[in-house]
């Protein structure tokens, strides 16, 4: 969810065939009272590189930046022993592609890492973006696939091209996780990495703050018994005030659809100090949720990835919007 001259912007999911293109995602425009200003345009579609899957998305200089995992699959799985799209996958792709805010027009398309086929090097679901406006470039974090432990983060131009890579080994004094990451600058314009730590089922949120050369210097663990608080992707700051959506469920089993995520939103103050912490909603999310948010005039916008049940039988997702009043 995005917001910018009084528009709000939404890119989801939605599956669909148009001219005899499969499409995978397309960007909606809303007003600020939640309804649709226009048509809605595609964003990414099946070509060269696959279908497209995880995205994160920026507006830069009247622009929509989204770069997103692309993947070919093979028709048996390659790793017998995953339950993810990667364990049928033959190649990823990282992609960057600009659009024009004013109707939708593509204007660049291109791979920041293409047919990658080793994924304990680079694996590129549940990534996350944010744009250094100083370099003019985009921080893009990617995780690994496996066994591995390393957490890439990319300095990219807005033509894909890299400039240069920074990478770090996940464990709690330093970043906790591979994925499901977000970044933010900090009022001092230090790199706040929003991430979580733990073991299996037993995962705690945490804050890592890297200074301009990209190096760790402070890590913070918000610990929590009996739950699991992953996926902070969702993260604003507002009024002095860190606002960080994450999803979190009871520990134990694993299935997310016999134990599913539901969302929860953490306010913190400038120490990382907790103000409030609580669940937005009682209705069962679909996988990992997505969270994310905006503040317009002190009305705060949650969207996530809520589980419905359709007529066929199947569970899919559906983007739900919460609206919270701010009062300071």
């Amino acid at each position: 969810m995005l917001h910018e001259d009084g528009s709000i912007y939404l890119i989801v999911v939605e599956h669909e065939e148009v001219d005899g293109v499969y499409v995978r995602h397309k960007a909606y425009e809303l007003d600020e009272n939640m309804n649709q200003v226009g048509e809605s345009f595609v964003v990414t579609y099946s070509d060269e590189y696959g279908e497209g899957a995880d995205h994160r998305t920026a507006i830069i200089d009247d622009e929509l930046v989204v770069v997103y995992q692309t993947l070919i699959a093979s028709d048996e799985p390659v790793d017998e022993d995953s339950k993810g799209s990667e364990g049928n996958a033959e190649s990823q792709s990282l992609i960057l592609k600009r659009f024009s805010l004013e109707d939708g027009t593509e204007l660049d398309s291109n791979p920041i890492v293409a047919f990658e086929t080793d994924f304990e090097k680079n694996n590129f679901p549940d990534h996350s973006l944010l744009w250094n406006a100083e370099k003019e470039r985009l921080l893009v974090s990617t995780g690994t696939y496996g066994p591995a432990t390393t957490v890439n983060i990319r300095e990219v131009e807005l033509d894909g091209d890299i400039i240069s890579t920074y990478s770090y080994d996940t464990h709690e004094d330093d970043v906790g996780s591979k994925i499901g990451n977000s970044m933010f600058w900090s009022p001092e314009e230090e790199l706040l990495f929003f991430n979580y730590v733990g073991n299996m089922n037993e995962e705690d949120l945490q804050i890592t703050t890297l200074d301009e050369l990209y190096s760790i210097t402070d890590s913070v663990v918000f610990e929590k018994d009996g739950t699991e608080e992953v996926f902070p992707i969702g993260v604003f700051y507002y009024e002095g005030l860190y606002f960080v959506g994450y999803i979190s469920r009871p520990e134990g089993d694993s299935d997310m659809e016999t134990n599913p995520y539901h969302p929860h939103l953490m306010v913190l103050n400038e120490n990382f100090e907790i103000i409030e912490d609580f669940q937005v909603s009682e209705e069962n999310g679909s996988g990992h949720l997505h969270p994310t948010m905006i503040i317009v005039d002190d009305t705060l916008y949650f969207a996530w990835s809520k589980s419905t049940e359709q007529t066929n039988g199947l569970n899919t997702p559906q983007v739900q919007i919460e609206e919270f009043s701010l009062s300071f």
